[in-house]
């Protein structure tokens, strides 16, 4: 299980985005689940999305009722999917992104038929494309393997959150995030520890900026201008119209290719 990223999950004893970004933490999990607004701020707002995304963290959507209620079925599943999406589009986040909607104890086979319909309910609201899920090691990969859960862009992925907690010290590659460790305190918050697993494991908001691609320097025999320079770096344009920049000695990467006539 090879990590990409460190991430956070909280309910209400919140760290500061400026605590999270010094800690090297690179996104969050937060609740979007209305109802949780009294009490002191554990459904995400608005405001706390925007500043998560100054400060360079992406966020993840959770829907989480109480803990049993993935367990109550198809008619549970779609005013979740509705209120979680509600919530979810209020905060910033696109209508393209998943929600993991939370099955949050210990399941047993027994329990999975009334799961399988809590899931299917929520399908039928927002898209199985854009369903999630957080739980243990079971319940995960029954979800998984019956097409209940939807796939990540990373190919081999989905957009599957499994906890260590009633796992048994299994995990399902197949998951785009993993809950790692509960109860850590940082900063001024307390938090659980998560890890993301692909690219592409249900984020939205702050997007790190693309890396240029590396430079294929122009064949031999062929000359370059110096068209501007900043520091020590040179902005090269070639007889062949491409645009590269050099910096200590070595091309670094292509800016553009500018249009050129015979």
């Amino acid at each position: 299980m090879s990590t990409l990223l460190q991430g956070v999950d909280f309910s209400f004893d919140h760290p500061t985005p400026a605590e999270l970004k010094a800690a090297g933490k690179r996104f969050v999990v937060r609740y979007v689940y209305p109802q949780s607004q009294s009490g002191g701020g554990k459904n995400l707002t608005r405001a706390e999305a925007d500043s998560y995304r100054a400060a360079g963290i992406a966020v993840v959507s959770n829907y989480e009722a109480w803990a049993a209620r993935a367990g109550e079925g198809r008619a549970a599943g779609q005013a979740d999917a509705k209120a979680g999406d509600a919530q979810h589009r209020a905060c910033g986040g696109p209508g393209s992104r998943p929600i993991f909607f939370s099955v949050d104890f210990d399941t047993i086979q027994g329990d999975w038929p009334r799961i399988d319909a809590y899931f299917k309910g929520v399908a039928s609201v927002i898209g199985t494309a854009r369903t999630g899920v957080y739980g243990e090691y079971d319940i995960v990969k029954h979800l998984i393997d019956n097409g209940l859960v939807g796939k990540s862009g990373t190919p081999g992925k989905y957009y599957a959150w499994q906890t260590y907690a009633w796992s048994a010290g299994k995990y399902d590659e197949r998951c785009c995030l993993a809950q790692d460790k509960n109860g850590v305190k940082l900063g001024s918050g307390t938090v659980d520890l998560d890890s993301a697993h692909c690219a592409d494991y249900g984020q939205w908001g702050y997007q790190p900026p693309a890396k240029p691609p590396p430079a294929k320097r122009p064949p031999a025999g062929h000359k370059a201008t110096e068209v501007a320079a900043i520091g020590d770096a040179h902005l090269l344009l070639w007889d062949t119209g491409e645009l590269t920049v050099r910096k200590a000695g070595k091309h670094l990467y292509t800016v553009a290719r500018k249009d050129t006539k015979p």
